[in-house]
């Protein structure tokens, strides 16, 4: 690295061309190994697999290494399959076209291949830069492009850091020019939309479905898989099990609204629709406007045990206050179509509506153990709303909700999260405590507090999106907490199941730990 940095005169020699005598200006570029110095031809012709890296250029006169886009060098990225042989043909001609990648903000040079395909038309521009990871801003003529690698490079980073796509777009223009970053070109809003796009179809990726505006209600969620399903991991004899064994098949499910999920008030298209409708964690937005237009304006009501702010005793703002979300208790999986917007405080009409949307899939269970932080208040008069609603949108055994169509619950036992047990009265701690439930072991009823731990700063970015953005990136922000669950799950069963084997073939109590301490590390 010293020696491309230093004058010497024996690096102006182009290595490439063997060039007998020293060359006025040389190239190298910062992102090949061990890169030669090389002439202006040869650069460009030893870059035709890696047209975007980045080379600087040398001078004698100028004394240092300057960096130099190869477009600017006579660098044109020939598109089309000829076997690797370059395509003359074309429709549009030279293309212009600017492009994000790893390597900052760059202008290209593009040739579309104007090839006619089996008699037919010529292969779409956007198909053609697909083809070669490159993600295109528009459909039609498009003129910027985002490498699959820095799509890929900002959804971890956002997952994992929280890092918004400003911040991770700043961070591109500083890289192309660190100190004159407002030469670069502007391409922020592109990028929202690119990316948005973009983690949707990871989404149907990962479930193997095909992109549409009319998915299937939780065909886009990432299921539990140690939570009971019927017929797919429950014993045979579930729907046959007595009343004291039903807990053993029984879904264990929690309830919590999070303040922190925001939205300002902020003016959208209201024929906006989200790209995960009704098909991963919230509840479908078409049957959430229904039904909440047939309801009665939501009420502060009386408490007879404490005044909790989640039932309105609190100040809330934004035109979205927050959300309330149902998660798996035992393994904290949300849950699919279990998330609904608050106006307010956690409305009862609000808490029923993702009940029935987000437990679906589990009315046919025996048994449900439920936890709220305000069981105690929910449940009084639960059943009694419910037979309501069925009436109200329920008509010759037909529902006029796309999402809902079983409205009859089964036994449910309601019990309150341990950490919030004690801001109860005593009476409550005494009938809703999960220490007195049983089948309950050891489980605390809190996984959402859990979960609200790793989202709260994504309200930091929420907050200032449009309710179809918002609900989309808090979707794909479950979505990928439910992957990693999936994955640690499969990894510590498998590690248990391998330390059981080891220990069942040792022939003494001192091999046997030996070998267990040999699999765990």
């Amino acid at each position: 690295w010293t020696c491309r940095q230093a004058s010497s005169s024996r690096i102006l020699v182009c290595t490439g061309c063997n060039a007998t005598g020293p060359c006025s200006t040389l190239y190298h570029s910062k992102e090949c190994w061990r890169h030669p110095p090389l002439c202006k031809k040869c650069v460009v012709t030893t870059h035709t697999g890696n047209p975007l890296h980045i080379v600087k250029e040398w001078t004698h006169e100028r004394g240092f290494w300057k960096r130099q886009k190869l477009a600017e060098l006579g660098m044109v990225i020939h598109l089309g399959d000829h076997g690797g042989d370059t395509c003359y043909s074309t429709v549009s001609g030279t293309r212009k076209i600017c492009v994000v990648n790893l390597h900052g903000i760059q202008q290209a040079y593009v040739w579309f291949c104007g090839c006619r395909m089996a008699s037919q038309a010529p292969q779409h521009d956007h198909i053609q830069l697909l083809e070669v990871g490159l993600w295109p801003a528009t459909w039609k003529t498009p003129r910027t492009a985002f490498s699959i690698e820095v799509l890929d490079d900002f959804r971890r980073a956002s997952m994992q850091g929280n890092i918004t796509a400003q911040d991770y777009m700043m961070a591109r223009v500083r890289q192309t020019d660190g100190v004159l970053p407002k030469a670069a070109k502007d391409r922020y809003r592109e990028f929202l939309v690119a990316t948005h796009k973009y983690q949707f179809l990871k989404m149907c990726m990962r479930k193997g479905v095909q992109p549409s505006g009319s998915l299937v209600y939780g065909s886009l969620a990432n299921m539990c898989p140690a939570c009971p399903h019927v017929a797919i991991n429950i014993c045979q004899e579930w729907s046959t099990r007595t009343e004291d064994k039903q807990y053993l098949d029984a879904l264990y499910h929690a309830v919590d609204g999070n303040f922190t999920q925001n939205m300002k008030d902020k003016g959208s298209d209201e024929h906006d629709l989200p790209l995960t409708l009704g098909s991963a964690y919230f509840a479908n937005e078409h049957d959430v406007k229904q039904y909440f237009a047939a309801m009665p304006p939501p009420k502060t009501e009386a408490s007879n045990c404490n005044k909790f702010g989640a039932m309105g005793y609190y100040g809330h703002w934004g035109s979205v206050s927050g959300l309330v979300s149902l998660s798996c208790a035992c393994h904290m999986f949300v849950l699919p179509g279990g998330g609904v917007d608050l106006k307010v405080g956690e409305t009862w009409a609000a808490v029923d509506f993702l009940m029935l949307s987000g437990l679906q899939n589990w009315m046919r269970l025996k048994l449900h153990i439920s936890a709220y932080d305000i069981n105690c208040q929910y449940q009084l008069h639960f059943y009694e709303r419910l037979a309501a609603i069925q009436a109200k949108f329920f008509d010759k055994q037909k529902s006029s909700l796309k999402s809902v169509h079983q409205f009859s619950f089964p036994a449910t036992c309601a019990a309150v999260g341990k950490f919030h047990e004690p801001a109860h009265k005593l009476e409550c701690r005494l009938e809703y405590s999960f220490h007195y439930l049983p089948g309950a072991g050891q489980t605390d009823g809190e996984a959402p507090e859990r979960i609200w731990a790793a989202t709260t700063f994504l309200g930091l970015r929420t907050q200032e999106m449009s309710p179809v953005h918002h609900h989309d990136t808090i979707n794909f922000f479950h979505d990928n907490m439910n992957w990693q669950k999936t994955y640690d799950i499969g990894v510590c069963s498998s590690l248990c199941i391998t330390v059981h084997s080891f220990s069942l073939h040792s022939s003494s109590p001192d091999e046997k730990i030996l070998r267990g301490k040999e699999v765990s590390e």
